[in-house]
């Protein structure tokens, strides 16, 4: 599995100053799974990934359907954080 995170999101992860991150499904939109990143530790179950010094584990199940994540960090006004997108799907509905 392929993960790749921007350059806000790197940026990020280096302040937050934790390394062990879990990619979820957190609901069900009109085009599928969204998908969350929370801070914790791996299940038993999981896939791990390390990329850049930081830990990722993703259910297993989960990582053999999805080819790979792109995660992106946004700050702004209304919204601020992670993102995670499947990797090539569109950023936007």
């Amino acid at each position: 599995m392929k993960i790749s995170i921007s350059e806000s999101a790197k940026k990020q992860f280096m302040e937050d100053n934790n390394k062990n991150y879990r990619i979820f499904i957190k609901g069900y939109g009109w085009g599928g799974p969204v998908f969350g990143l929370a801070q914790g530790e791996p299940q038993e179950e999981d896939e791990t990934y390390t990329i850049d010094n930081i830990n990722f584990s993703v259910e297993k199940d989960i990582s053999d359907l999805i080819p790979g994540f792109h995660i992106e960090y946004y700050k702004g006004i209304f919204q601020r954080g992670y993102v995670v997108y499947v990797d090539g799907a569109s950023r936007s509905c």
